[in-house]
């Protein structure tokens, strides 16, 4: 796995952690996999860096370099260009709250 990014909410209570997946570099038909193609991991830690859970998502949907954190929720963007519900004029997110 390659460590992407890691950022935390406003008061340093949550961290999360964004983990590429390792792929194929080229899909089955011999094309090059695009890098907004890549399984992903978010790890969420506590302030003391304790795994609270990991959670997986799927390629093409997600455009992970673009997301945030507030309270606890992570916003994840999902203007990633391979998405069928890409909106260019707008940022859009889906929003994954920390129970």
């Amino acid at each position: 796995m390659l460590h992407y990014k890691m950022f935390a909410n406003e008061d340093n209570t949550f961290f999360y952690r964004i983990v590429k997946h390792p792929m194929e570099l080229f899909y089955p038909d011999g094309k090059s996999r695009s890098k907004d193609d890549f399984q992903f991991s978010v790890m969420i830690l506590d302030k003391t860096y304790n795994l609270i859970k990991e959670v997986v998502f799927e390629g093409q949907m997600f455009d992970y370099r673009q997301s945030f954190a507030y309270k606890n929720k992570l916003y994840l963007n999902i203007n990633n260009p391979l998405n069928d519900n890409v909106d260019e004029d707008h940022l859009q997110f889906a929003v994954y709250a920390l129970n």
